[in-house]
C-alpha cells in the first residue's frame, strides 16, 4: 500500500487533496463498491492532527453521500482494519440494493465469496464516483 501511494499509482489512487486520498483495490471485487480512504502522509489513526482527523471524518460523510448518489447502493460501511500496516486506510464498502443478507460484518465475508465483477465495469462505477465525490467534497481525479 505505501509503495503504491508514495509513487502516486494512478491504478489504485482515483482521488486527492491535501490532507487524504482514495485507493481502490487492485483485486477483482464483487460488491458494488471497495475504496480505501486514507490520509496523504504517512500516519495511522493516533498520528492525526486535530484538522486531518477532522477532513477525514467530512471525507467519510461524504463518500458515502456519492456512492449512494450514484450506484445502487443504500448503505455504505466504514471500517478501520490492517492491523500491522502503518498507513491509516479506511475500507469504505458499498452494499447492493436488496441484498439485506450482506447487512453489517457480513458484507466483507461476502465479497470473498460472491463471484467478481469485471474490472472495466468496477472502474466505470469508481469513475461515477469519484466524479460526484470531487463535486461534493472538491479535491481531484489524478
Amino acid at each position: 500500500m505505501c509503495a503504491a501511494v508514495a509513487a502516486e499509482d494512478q491504478d489504485y489512487i482515483v482521488w486527492r487533496d491535501d490532507i487524504a486520498m482514495i485507493g481502490m483495490p487492485h483485486e477483482d471485487i464483487s460488491i458494488p463498491f471497495i475504496g480505501f480512504l486514507m490520509p496523504r502522509r504517512h500516519a495511522d489513526l493516533s498520528d492525526l492532527e486535530p484538522y486531518e482527523a477532522a477532513r477525514m471524518g467530512e471525507l467519510m460523510v461524504l463518500l458515502e453521500r456519492a456512492v449512494t448518489d450514484v450506484l445502487d447502493v443504500p448503505r455504505v460501511q466504514i471500517l478501520r482494519w490492517g492491523d500491522g500496516q502503518e498507513h491509516l486506510h479506511w475500507w469504505v464498502l458499498g452494499r447492493p440494493t436488496g441484498a439485506t443478507q450482506l447487512r453489517g460484518t457480513f458484507l466483507s465475508s461476502w465479497e470473498d465469496v460472491l463471484p467478481p465483477r469485471p474490472r472495466e465495469e468496477f472502474r466505470a462505477d469508481v469513475e461515477v464516483v469519484m466524479r460526484r465525490f470531487v463535486a461534493l467534497a472538491g479535491g481531484e481525479i489524478p
